[in-house]
């Protein structure tokens, strides 16, 4: 299959969500990528282990996961610095 499949593919995975989401009221240009970093970030904000979630990613590199995991850790020491309780 040449890269003409893998383009018009594309085109219809998107094509298809963006359908879905106006069906569910949704109101953003969502693409795959978009759907698929954020189930990362759910993912790992629900302290799914790296391993698992770089599995579930597909990702070659643990390293490329733990962009996810890293961005919910500096999400937590915010929120931590948010609280009355350590002022």
């Amino acid at each position: 299959m040449g890269c003409s499949f893998f383009l018009a593919f594309k085109r219809l995975r998107n094509h298809c969500l963006k359908h879905i989401a106006k069906l569910c009221g949704i109101e953003l240009n969502l693409h795959f990528h978009l759907s698929r970093h954020s189930f990362g970030s759910v993912m790992a904000t629900t302290g799914i282990d790296a391993f698992t979630l770089s599995r579930l990613m597909g990702h070659g590199s643990i390293k490329t996961t733990m962009l996810y995991v890293n961005n919910t850790l500096e999400s937590v020491r915010e929120q931590m610095g948010r609280s009355a309780i350590f002022d």
